[in-house]
């Protein structure tokens, strides 16, 4: 997301200073757009935060130190595609303590579900809790950040 952003704060630097030299309209427009979208986004993040739900999927049964497979399901009910979509998962071992965080980017397609998947393994036996802590709908920019009103979680033995 830094990377984002930053990306964002040097474009908007850069047609600033385009409209600051040129003077046109188009670059008047294109600023007002940069600065624009992500405001216009949050009206409809917040309606759409409601509709989106977020799953995920494991195996059951794992050997200590084998890899499985997470899917994270995000089911999307809006007419609008979303691109940027923040999830931080936590990986809790329940025996040892161990913890994780990961952090990963999905998208929604219009009113469909998008399945994403990763690998993860635990070096330690024991019963592996893995919760959605933090789910956000980010504009393009990747500026501002919608929470989704649920969580998710899944566990793996």
């Amino acid at each position: 997301m830094t990377v984002l952003r930053i990306g964002y704060v040097l474009l908007l630097l850069a047609v600033l200073a385009l409209d600051a030299f040129c003077g046109s309209i188009l670059s008047a427009a294109a600023t007002a757009l940069l600065v624009l979208t992500p405001l216009a986004c949050i009206p409809l993040h917040l309606r759409a935060a409601k509709r989106l739900k977020l799953r995920l999927e494991g195996p059951v049964n794992l050997e200590k130190g084998e890899q499985g497979t997470l899917r994270i399901r995000v089911e999307n009910g809006t007419p609008l595609p979303f691109s940027l979509i923040g999830v931080r998962l936590r990986l809790v071992n329940l025996l040892t303590g161990q913890s994780s965080v990961q952090r990963f980017r999905l998208s929604a397609s219009p009113r469909g579900a998008a399945v994403s998947e990763y690998r993860f393994s635990s070096a330690h036996c024991g019963r592996v809790l893995i919760t959605a802590e933090r789910c956000r709908l980010y504009d393009p920019f990747g500026l501002i950040g919608v929470r989704l009103g649920q969580t998710a979680a899944a566990a793996v033995t």
